[in-house]
C-alpha cells in the first residue's frame, strides 16, 4: 500500500502528484498477506500501553492499536514485548520494525516517525497531598524515584539546579510507587496513565499529581524506513473515522479504581454506625479519583487536538504558500487519484492553459 509519488518541475512545466485513491467508505476489511509480516517491538512492563499478562501474552493500548492497523490494511503482525532497551537495539538491528515511543528532538534526529497516537503527560506523582509540590520550582531537593534512561528522568536531570530534585534511580514504575508507599521517596515520576495503572495494582489511590510536561506519543521506525510504512497513516486515518479509535481509548487508557479486599471492609462491618462513615469516605475517594483521571484524560485529548489544529493550520499554510510560490515561478500543478475520474488542477495551471476554471 505504498503510496507512488512523481513530480516533476519547471518553469512552464505542471507539478504532479499521483496518490492512492482515498478509501471508499464502508469497504471490507481486506484480507490479511500473510506473506507481508511486520514486528511490532514493545516494553512488556508498561501498562496500560503494552505489556504481557499473566500467561505471557501481549495486552494494551498499543498492542491492539498495531494490530487493528494491520487488520485495517491487510499486513500481517508481530508483536514482541520485551525489556525496553533490548527492543531499542533490536529496532536499530533491524530485528524489529515499529515501535511506539514518547518523542524527544534526539529520538526525531534518530528515527522515522510514523504517525502520532497519543500525547504523553510526564507527571510526577506524591501520597502526602498535604507536603506535596505543587509547582515545578518546588521540587528543589525532594527525592523523587525515576527509572534512569528514561524521558522523565531525562526532564528531571535538565531541570536548573534551582529547581531539580534528587534524583533516586528506580529499576520500573512500580518500584518507584514501592519506594514512595515506603517512605524511602517522597515522589514517582513518569507517565501519568502508566503510573496510575501500576499504583492501581499496589493499591495506592488518591495520589497527588504535578505535571511535567506533554509530549506526542508515536510510532516510528528506524532512519529512513518512513516511507515503507505510509500505510499506517491511512490506517490510522479510517480507525478515526469509524470510531475504532476511540473504542481503544475507552478501553484500554481508562484506569479504573483497583479491587478492594475484605480488610477494607472488616472494620465497618463490626462498627455498624462506621460502617455508614467508612462507605461516604470511600464515595468520595472514589470521585476523588474519577475527577482526578477526568481532568487529566481531557488535558491529553486537548493537548491532542491543539497539536492536530496546528498541523492543519501550518498546511494551510504551506498550500497558501505553494500558490504564490507558483504565480511567482509560473509553475502549476495537477493531482489525479488513481482510479478516480477526476483531476484537480491548481489555479496556476489554469492561468499557464488559458483556461476558464469555472467553465
Amino acid at each position: 500500500m505504498t503510496a507512488a509519488w512523481c513530480r516533476w518541475a519547471g518553469a512552464g512545466i505542471a507539478l504532479c502528484v499521483v496518490a492512492p485513491a482515498a478509501a471508499s467508505v464502508g469497504a471490507p476489511e481486506p484480507s490479511i498477506n500473510p506473506s507481508v509480516v511486520i514486528v511490532y517491538g514493545g516494553d512488556a512492563t508498561f501498562a496500560p500501553y503494552e505489556y504481557l499478562d499473566g500467561h505471557g501474552e501481549p495486552h494494551g493500548f498499543n498492542v491492539e492499536l498495531i494490530r487493528a492497523l494491520g487488520r485495517e490494511a491487510g499486513v500481517g503482525i508481530d508483536v514482541r514485548l520485551r525489556d525496553w532497551w533490548t527492543v531499542l537495539r533490536d529496532l536499530d538491528a533491524g530485528r524489529v520494525d515499529l515501535v511506539s515511543l514518547p518523542l524527544t528532538e534526539e529520538r526525531a534526529r534518530r528515527y522515522d516517525l510514523v504517525a502520532q497516537t497519543w500525547t504523553f503527560q510526564q507527571e510526577v506523582v506524591f501520597a502526602d497531598h498535604g507536603h506535596a509540590p505543587r509547582t515545578i520550582e518546588e521540587l528543589a531537593g525532594v527525592r523523587i524515584a525515576v527509572s534512569p534512561g528514561t524521558l522523565t528522568f531525562t526532564l528531571l536531570t535538565e531541570l536548573d539546579a534551582s529547581r531539580r530534585p534528587e534524583i533516586v534511580p528506580a529499576d520500573n514504575l512500580s518500584d518507584a510507587l514501592r519506594a514512595v508507599r515506603d517512605g524511602k521517596v517522597a515522589g514517582a515520576a513518569g507517565n501519568g496513565l502508566a503510573l496510575r495503572a501500576a499504583a492501581r495494582d499496589l493499591g495506592l489511590d488518591d495520589l497527588a499529581e504535578l505535571p511535567l510536561r506533554s509530549v506526542p506519543y508515536a510510532l516510528a521506525t528506524a532512519k529512513g524506513r518512513g516511507p515503507q510504512f505510509s500505510w499506517v497513516g491511512e490506517a490510522l486515518n479510517r480507525l478515526h473515522e469509524t470510531g475504532r479509535f476511540n473504542h481503544l481509548v475507552e478501553q484500554h487508557l481508562v484506569i479504573a479504581p483497583g479491587p478492594r479486599t475484605w480488610r477494607d471492609f472488616a472494620l465497618p462491618l463490626t462498627l455498624g454506625l462506621a460502617a455508614v462513615v467508612g462507605i461516604g469516605g470511600a464515595t468520595i475517594v472514589w470521585n476523588r479519583v474519577l475527577r482526578r483521571q477526568v481532568q487529566s484524560r481531557t488535558r491529553e485529548l486537548a493537548q491532542s487536538l491543539a497539536d492536530k489544529e496546528r498541523l492543519a493550520a501550518s498546511l494551510q499554510d504551506r498550500e497558501q504558500q505553494l500558490e504564490v510560490a507558483q504565480g511567482i515561478a509560473h509553475i502549476g500543478s495537477w493531482e489525479w487519484p488513481l482510479g478516480a475520474d477526476r483531476v484537480t488542477c491548481s489555479p496556476e495551471l489554469y492561468a499557464i492553459l488559458g483556461v476558464d476554471p469555472e467553465a
